[in-house]
């Protein structure tokens, strides 16, 4: 019995000596199925069990006794089911760019920078594939140094944002609005929640910021004429 042999029969008693039928090679030679009377003992390692039609379970054993993982065990098991997937990841980035460029400008810089990752390190296993900027921040937005006339832009933005990673299909912001809008009313219902009364209540809200937004236009513009 070689090395290998030895490590997944211990790895197999330790986990049910008693029911323990068998240790054999995959037929890839990577791994080994230890095979059981019954799955007592091996739920619970992160593996979809082998099942046998009469009633017997397999578990996947390494070589070096350690038992792998679902996917681990799927790419040995059963390869041709293995296929990539694309995801869609939404990070924040905080870049150092040139003060005296324009905000596009500063974009088009992030653009190439990001455009970096195009570049598949295959020792990490994924790759980018695609890349678009959905949104652009001003320092002031990024540490919190906000003028108040700024917020409804900056509120408007962020939604924006939310709505473009929740509806990536969506093929205007009317759809997005309309299903967030739906979602809305789900989670409201499941939560038990008065949809009616809190889009009231937002709605209230809405206004006195709008109320409180123009009052300070107002009031800055009332200042510069007096100064002049």
């Amino acid at each position: 019995m070689s090395a290998a042999e030895k490590a997944v029969w211990a790895r197999a008693e330790a986990i049910n000596p008693h029911r323990l039928m068998t240790v054999t090679a995959h037929e890839d030679g990577r791994a080994f199925i230890a095979r059981f009377t019954t799955d007592e003992g091996l739920r619970g390692f992160g593996q979809s069990l082998i099942k046998w039609p009469d009633g017997s379970f397999g578990i996947l054993i390494l070589p070096d006794g350690t038992i792998p993982q679902e996917a681990a065990a799927r790419r040995i098991l059963a390869p041709e089911t293995c296929m990539d997937e694309e995801i869609v990841v939404t990070a924040k980035l905080i870049y150092s760019c040139p003060a005296e460029l324009a905000l596009t400008e500063q974009s088009d810089m992030i653009h190439a920078d990001l455009c970096r990752l195009l570049d598949a390190d295959e020792t990490v296993g994924v790759s980018c594939c695609g890349m678009t900027i959905a949104h652009v921040s001003a320092e002031a937005e990024t540490y919190g140094n906000i003028e108040s006339d700024n917020v409804p832009l900056i509120q408007a933005a962020r939604m924006a944002d939310a709505l473009d990673g929740l509806f990536p299909d969506a093929e205007c912001d009317g759809e997005r609005l309309r299903n967030a809008l739906c979602d809305l009313r789900h989670f409201a219902k499941i939560r038990g929640l008065d949809f009616a009364l809190w889009d009231q209540t937002a709605e209230q809200y809405h206004a006195a910021e709008e109320g409180t937004r123009a009052r300070e236009e107002t009031s800055q513009t009332t200042t510069k004429g007096s100064s002049g």
